[in-house]
């Protein structure tokens, strides 16, 4: 919608993107945020950062174990309301577990609805959402009816429970969810300005990547029936055969499962969800090919948007291994990183080590 956008394929073009200080995160979702969640501009930038640090102090890669057991308790309830037999449009699947999961554990423990129209309702009104985001984050809602519609259902959705989010804790360890935590930010920096429009932000933020990364990984293993066997092999080999008895999954359990990380970091090599921009600040170079046309020039201007590709990052890494083939070459023991591009996406990027390969090569 009138904007310019730069994608970063090469080592060096990440190295700008990420170390560059003419080139700003927030600036580039600002607008975005606004349009999706109607957070101001000055609310936004004030509590940009806090938030951030809050979020990753709750659910950084230290922390994600204290959500094991709280996840795998509300999986098994899904998978016993789902019942031990039948056949369901994969998609459907995945919304019909990580809906309710992410709602209880983010938010409040009970908040998703039971209410089989109530339930169909919220997925009715956030799928609206989430697959109008890409106009209804640029152009005015009045022009997008029905993306409306539901932005304001589920904004009145959270204005009605805000209440009970707050006061409810944890019957195990009284520690607050991530919303509660957020709330309470809020509370002390705008005297909870935005409560509710935050909370549709947050729930955005963690099911419009969830979903989409957890469709393709299963579509990617089914469609791999050796990667899959070895999975359901590794799978066995932890946890014991398949029955009645409910599992307990612990981050130890997890890192003796190597392959399936590999999977789902390969899965957002080839199917990213969505793109990380930047705004460019001041004029900045990138490699020694021509950006603009009009100047002939390696310069991306002020006013463009830089965001890293993903896909190509992987595909132009050299050696690349034979399309089709997974051979367990790269080191698959317990710690070892997986390879391919996804590994390191957000770090600095680097070729993959000879005789490594990836699942779904494409």
């Amino acid at each position: 919608m009138g904007t310019r956008m730069t994608f970063v394929t090469e080592e060096e073009g990440i190295n700008v993107f990420l170390k560059s200080k003419e080139v700003n995160f927030e600036l580039a979702v600002q607008n975005p945020v606004y349009r999706t969640a109607s957070i101001p501009k000055n609310i936004f930038l004030k509590l940009h950062e806090k938030l951030y640090v809050m979020v990753k102090g709750k659910m950084g890669t230290f922390n994600l174990y204290r959500f094991t057991g709280q996840l795998t308790e509300e999986l098994h309830k899904q998978l016993e309301n789902l019942g031990p037999h039948g056949t369901m449009d994969l998609n459907n699947l995945v919304r019909h577990f990580l809906y309710p999961v992410t709602v209880n554990v983010l938010f409040k423990k009970g908040l998703f609805p039971t209410n089989e129209r109530k339930i169909r309702e919220f997925h009715q009104h956030f799928q609206a959402c989430d697959e109008g985001f890409e106009y209804g984050s640029q152009l005015p809602e009045c022009l997008l009816r029905n993306w409306s519609k539901s932005k304001k259902w589920l904004l009145a959705l959270f204005e009605k429970n805000i209440p009970d989010i707050k006061t409810c804790k944890s019957a195990k360890d009284n520690s607050p969810t991530v919303m509660q935590a957020l709330l309470d930010l809020l509370e002390m920096e705008t005297n909870e300005q935005k409560s509710p429009n935050y909370g549709l932000l947050l729930l955005w933020a963690s099911l419009s990547n969830a979903v989409p990364v957890a469709f393709w990984t299963f579509a990617f293993v089914l469609s791999h029936p050796n990667i899959h066997r070895t999975i359901v092999e590794g799978i066995s080999s932890v946890f014991g055969t398949a029955g009645k008895d409910k599992i307990k999954v612990s981050e130890d359990d997890l890192k003796k499962l190597p392959l399936i990380k590999w999977c789902i970091l390969e899965t957002i090599r080839l199917r990213a969800p969505g793109v990380i921009t930047r705004k460019v600040l001041k004029p900045v170079k990138i490699l020694d090919a021509t950006h603009s046309c009009v100047t002939g020039s390696h310069t991306i201007g002020v006013l463009e948007a830089l965001s890293p590709q993903v896909w190509w990052l992987g595909n132009l890494a050299k050696p690349r291994p034979a399309q089709g083939t997974f051979p367990r070459e790269g080191g698959a023991g317990p710690g070892s990183q997986p390879p391919g591009a996804c590994a390191h996406a957000a770090q600095r990027p680097r070729t993959l080590p000879r005789g490594a390969s990836r699942p779904f090569l494409s």
